[in-house]
């Protein structure tokens, strides 16, 4: 057995964030053939390039990756690699060989953090990663051990068992296709299925193992045949921008200087070295890894898949079976977590971690059924340094205020899943300057100002690498988190249409008469009453109300009507938007994140999916009529009123020009609506301070909780989004208030006041919405309560208030556009009916609920 005894530690002199000179054998990288092993320490020049349009910092799999979809992909042509050691000396040359998508065992709390779609979209893009990579291999026949197998998790803990079974069941509870591929175990059978001695439970999906070292050597060699200027063993110290301003780099080295166009930083766990504002979001950690050999002579029994054992004890391995009948096996963080020092920020993986190191000596002999006397033993063990985030979740893109830089880093030790289509993805970012948005990347990955501020100024204790929540997440409870998911819509990545138009129908004679509408026979129209009437059965597209928007008269609801077909093929359809539904644009404005660019030039243009958004989120409720139809607007998308032929009605058309008194007559608008803007009036804050405080929310926040449509991130759309959803607008400040304190003397003190002000007010508000009125009972409403259950409020934490107490009844206009103050007052007899003064209160409140006592159901 081969180890290290740390004689071999960093040099004097060597920052302490990159990496160790002489790192502790590994099989992976030992008794390899002599052209591998000049391709290791390979420089295709003698000295450095002058210049290169991209310069990759990092020559492991990130790096490489990223270097050759630069060249395949986008044809990049001036391309140079600078990697502190060997080439792929890192994490992935010294890993355990897995690529193993993980599908439910942290999707759960990416789940609770951000929503089902954003956890499913981890799960969903480490699959097509799987495939992308078994692709690549099978195209260009690589040498390196691939193999698709079965991944087995096992647990030999009652407990943990229970546990793992009840996020099982949640995943399932999703829907999500991919679940389908995951085959749980539980019971006396469990022992026989996986071969682990006192398993309980086991759970197995497809999953792959390889040799990942001989995989980036062969793209080592098509990237430097393909004139990639490679350099191994040249660290870099520093990375400045240009001081004439040109927007490149000086990227300086042990070996001398260089300018680059673009700088890549893919140094995944040594990134803070070169961006220190990442020192506290990406930890070097150490793990250890081992392959266990069987005496020559002896066969080691049989073992085809790859495996997560949870022991009794639950300490968790890692386990794969190579062809030569040696197994990898790594993990048991659960024995050297309580000694932070042997882990925790280091970078020396010349040193094995102590409190593990002896762990699997007789690991196969006490794990697994048939290896009792086969004398398994390690034959060689070493570490790695793998890149932890923070929050569990890789940085992504470009770097905050530094354009023309960008990362990819911080992959927890799961980068194989990950990396090969994150780095296609950057690359398009690179080459193409597309947007993090137009990548096909889950949205967690997004580096963000806000990401690297919360881990700066948070506690060690409060992260995932620390902090318990991220450790096994089996031991999940399997709550689900909540989502918008009525924003965006008809979108690439949105959910599927639902297929449930209505909670209710009923025909018209049904309607008339109150009474329940039965379907006859299993079939919807004709119902049983009109059947047995033999009258004509009619089911109307929408309810009319007397709040419902006039039409001319030859736009009447369109009207089905069956025979005793039995068919259901004339579910009714949308009645189209009027034009003053939908918000009209700027005119003359590219829009590009999620709507084609469009130009004034192109003529009249027909309602696209932002409008429907903006309907969306701007409707108003006044009843469970108007709930029903906006929920069948959402669901069934803007094909209904986009398309002539979905309706006999006619089309409205949002104009591309508006005429100059249009335009004064909005401004005049947007000026009313923010100078009535309840925090503004009140003298709580400026117009300036509420643009600031969305700015923030927009730029740091929405990126994470992405409920409100992406055209109100423009600044011009800030005074629209005051006048439809103010409310919305309060619940913005008072959660950016939080965490963005206003520049200048005392501004942390005022933010903090805001703060306060601002939630007494939105507090009150949601409050009234039970009860409301139609202003106050929107989807922006919702927005904001869904909002709050990710960015909490001071109050949770401290409930105690120091403003004035002071009255903050949040009023609104009537529909007639009259202001509704709570200073007014009413007769003494009011008053002492409604044991309130404030009118607000009277109308949002308590006069709707008299009102309810009335009505029949």
């Amino acid at each position: 057995m081969t180890i290290s005894n740390g004689n071999t530690s960093r040099t004097a002199g060597t920052p302490k964030c990159m990496p160790g000179p002489n790192p502790a054998p590994c099989f992976w990288q030992q008794d390899l053939p002599q052209d591998l092993n000049e391709l290791r320490d390979h420089r295709s020049s003698e000295e450095l390039l002058d210049y290169s349009d991209i310069v990759i910092i990092g020559a492991g799999f990130a790096g490489l990756s990223t270097a050759h979809h630069l060249v395949r992909d986008a044809g990049a042509t001036s391309v140079c690699i600078l990697e502190a050691r060997g080439i792929c000396s890192g994490a992935t040359g010294r890993n355990g060989g897995h690529c193993r998508p993980d599908l439910y065992g942290h999707i759960p709390t990416y789940i609770d953090r951000a929503g089902e779609r954003a956890g499913a979209e981890i799960a969903e893009f480490e699959i097509a990663n799987l495939r992308a990579i078994k692709k690549i291999i099978d195209e260009e026949k690589i040498d390196c051990d691939f193999t698709l197998t079965r991944s087995i998790d096992v647990w030999c803990n009652e407990e943990s068992a229970k546990k793992a079974e009840a996020v099982y069941q949640s995943m399932v509870s999703h829907n999500f296709e991919y679940m389908d591929d995951v085959v749980f175990y539980t019971g006396e059978k469990v022992e026989g299925i996986c071969g682990v001695k006192g398993a309980v439970a086991c759970a197995s999906f497809t999953a792959g193992t390889m040799w990942p070292f001989k995989f980036l050597m062969h793209l080592t060699r098509k990237l430097i045949a393909a004139g990639v200027n490679v350099q191994a063993h040249t660290p870099v110290t520093s990375v400045t921008p240009v001081p004439s301003g040109d927007g490149s780099f000086i990227v300086e080295t042990a070996r001398g200087k260089m300018r680059a166009g673009k700088v890549i930083h893919a140094n995944n766990a040594y990134v803070s070295a070169l961006l220190p504002e990442y020192s506290k979001n990406i930890i070097p950690c150490k793990g250890i890894c081992c392959r266990i050999t069987v005496p020559e002579g002896t066969t080691a029994p049989l073992l085809n898949n790859s495996y997560i054992n949870r022991t009794k004890d639950n300490t968790l391995s890692y386990f794969i079976p190579r062809h030569d009948g040696s197994i990898i096996v790594g993990g048991a963080s659960s024995l050297f977590r309580p000694f932070k020092e042997q882990w925790y920020d280091s970078v020396d993986d010349s040193v094995l971690i102590d409190s593990a190191k002896d762990y699997y000596e007789d690991y196969m002999q006490q794990t697994y059924r048939g290896w009792e006397e086969t004398g398994a033993k390690v034959s060689n063990i070493w570490t790695g340094v793998m890149g932890y985030s923070y929050d569990s979740n890789p940085h992504i893109g470009k770097v905050p205020s530094k354009d023309g830089q960008f990362i990819v880093a911080g992959f927890n030790g799961h980068g194989m899943p990950v990396i090969w289509l994150a780095a296609k993805e950057l690359a398009r970012m690179v080459a193409q300057g597309t947007q993090f948005e137009e990548t096909k990347l889950p949205r967690l990955f997004q580096t963000s100002q806000f990401r690297i501020d919360r881990a700066q100024s948070g506690k060690e204790e409060d992260g995932d690498i620390i902090g318990t929540e991220m450790t096994d997440h089996t031991g999940n409870n399997g709550w689900q988190g909540l989502q918008l998911g009525f924003v965006p819509i008809n979108q690439a990545d949105s959910p599927p249409e639902s297929k449930r138009r209505r909670a209710y129908l009923s025909c018209e004679r049904c309607r008339k008469r109150k009474t329940r509408c039965e379907p006859a026979c299993d079939q919807k129209q004709p119902c049983k009453r009109c059947s047995a009437d033999n009258q004509l059965c009619e089911f109307r597209a929408s309810r009319r109300t007397k709040r419902r928007l006039s039409l001319p008269a030859e736009n009447t609801e369109s009207v089905s009507r069956h025979s005793n077909t039995g068919t259901d093929a004339g579910i009714p359809s949308l009645t189209p938007l009027a034009s003053r539904d939908v918000p009209v644009r700027p005119i003359e404005r590219q829009y590009v994140d999620d709507i084609p660019v469009t130009d004034s030039s192109q003529g009249p243009r027909s309602p696209t999916s932002l409008d429907a958004r903006a309907r969306i989120i701007s409707t108003h409720i006044s009843n469970a009529s108007d709930a029903l139809d906006l929920l069948t607007f959402a669901a069934s998308g803007t094909h209904a009123y986009n398309n002539a032929s979905a309706s006999p009605s006619c089309e409205s058309q949002v104009p591309s020009t508006t005429s100059p008194a249009g335009i004064t007559d909005i401004a005049l608008s947007r000026d009313r609506a923010w100078k009535g803007f309840s925090l503004i009036r009140k003298g709580i804050v400026s117009q300036q301070e509420v643009m600031d405080y969305l700015a923030f929310f927009f730029d740091q926040l929405w990126p994470l909780k992405p409920l409100i449509p992406s055209y109100y991130r423009d600044r011009a759309t800030y005074g629209q989004l005051v006048a439809e959803e103010p409310l919305l607008v309060v619940c913005l400040v008072t959660l950016s208030s939080r965490y963005f304190p206003l520049p200048g003397d005392h501004g942390e003190i005022r933010s903090e006041r805001i703060h306060w002000q601002a939630w007494r007010i939105l507090q009150r508000s949601l409050q009234s919405v039970m009860w409301g009125s139609t202003t106050t009972r929107s989807l922006g409403a919702i927005a904001s309560m869904l909002l709050l259950i990710d960015w909490h409020v001071k109050a949770i934490n401290n409930p105690s208030d120091f403003t004035e107490g002071e009255d903050e009844a949040y009023d609104h206009a009537d529909s007639h556009g009259f202001k509704l103050s709570s200073n007014n007052t009413d007769s003494l007899t009011g008053q002492r009916r409604y044991g309130m003064v404030s009118l607000m209160e009277r109308l949002n409140i308590v006069s709707p609920a008299y009102r309810s006592n009335k009505m029949s159901w």
